[in-house]
């Protein structure tokens, strides 16, 4: 069972939310969101936009040095980003917080940027648990020095 959806507005425009899971996780819920993480992982660095979608919800959004983007726009960059094809990125200290079927994650991201050049990246990502399992509704990453 779902609770109902709503809509807000963000910068003038109607966003609609969808509905979290209702009642408690089965199992280990920490355990389900680390595997949600590793499994999107993989599927972004692959470039399997339908793997991707299971763990983005289609209410997504990112923001980054970049600004804010979608799901759609996330997927559009990761068909486009030649990067991808090198080595993905490693996770690492990753920690999780559940809180019922809402779940706050956090990184430390270490890859390559597009010259190959080494970078580190701190994520934060939230998740809800839906009828379809574990889904990201928002991503922060920064840059750290």
């Amino acid at each position: 069972m779902t609770a109902s959806s709503s809509t807000f507005k963000l910068l003038d425009t109607p966003v609609r939310t969808l509905p979290i899971a209702v009642g408690r996780p089965a199992g280990d819920a920490a355990e389900q969101v680390r595997r949600a993480i590793e499994d999107q992982h993989r599927a972004y660095w692959s470039k399997d936009p339908d793997r991707y979608r299971e763990f983005a919800g289609p209410d997504l959004l990112r923001v980054a040095e970049y600004g804010i983007r979608t799901r759609e726009e996330l997927i559009e960059g990761m068909r486009g980003n030649s990067r991808l094809a090198a080595a993905p990125s490693e996770q690492l200290d990753v920690r999780v917080r559940t809180y019922g079927n809402v779940a706050v994650t956090g990184w430390l991201d270490r890859g390559t940027d597009a010259l190959r050049r080494p970078v580190l990246n701190r994520f934060t990502v939230v998740f809800v648990k839906r009828d379809s399992g574990w889904q990201m509704v928002y991503i922060q990453s920064t840059g750290v020095k």
